[in-house]
Parts: structure tokens; sequence; C-alpha cells
């Protein structure tokens, strides 16, 4: 077996196992230049996420992991008018969901 044809990667519910190369995707931030990495484990079934170091990331680009880039949303750069949101709102809006009408009642405001 070719030693580049799988990949040692963590698992938070089974540790450390090898998975094939063509299971995971490297995921790189292109505004923070932060890199992760993400499977299915092959034992338990659940997708991983994990973070890990550029260096790492692009040595396994270079045996074959796909790469994935991406932004941040550009709403996070979105000005916005009105008062801020605080704890107040928080706890309003959270007690306004637990009523079993609380679509319609927010489907009316502003109407």
């Amino acid at each position: 077996m070719d030693r580049h044809t799988h990949i040692i990667v963590n698992c938070r519910d089974c540790g450390q196992i090898r998975i094939p190369v063509a299971a995971v995707t490297i995921r790189g931030c292109l505004d923070d230049d932060s890199w992760s990495y993400r499977f299915v484990c092959p034992d338990c079934d659940l997708p991983t996420v994990e973070d890990t170091s550029a260096a790492r990331a692009l040595d396994a680009v270079e045996i074959g992991v796909n790469l994935e880039t991406w932004h941040y949303p550009i709403e996070l750069d979105e000005k916005h008018d009105g008062p801020k949101l605080n704890l107040v709102d928080v706890l309003e809006l959270h007690r306004a969901l637990i009523e079993p009408d609380w679509f319609e009642t927010f489907a009316n405001v502003g109407s």
C-alpha cells in the first residue's frame, strides 16, 4: 500500500484514525489564514472538523487531499442603523419564541 493513499486524522470520539486521502477536505480561510480539515469518521460515521496548522494543511494538499478555500460572509462588514442588541432584547426574543404563535407575531411586525 502506498503511504500517500491514506492520511491520519483525529476524530473527537474515536481518536486518531487512518483514512483515504480522498475522504478528507482541507479548508483554508483566505481572510485570516486559518486552516482546518473535515471528514466523516468511518468508525462512528460522524462528520468531524478539526483545526490544523498551515504547514500540515499544505503538506496534506501536496499528497492529494482536496483543498477548499473560503471567505467570511460579506454580511459581517455591513453597517446597521439602530441600537445594538442587548441582553434584555435577547431575553425578550427567547420568551417570544417560546410562544406557539411566534411566527405569526413576528410576521405581522411592521405591517
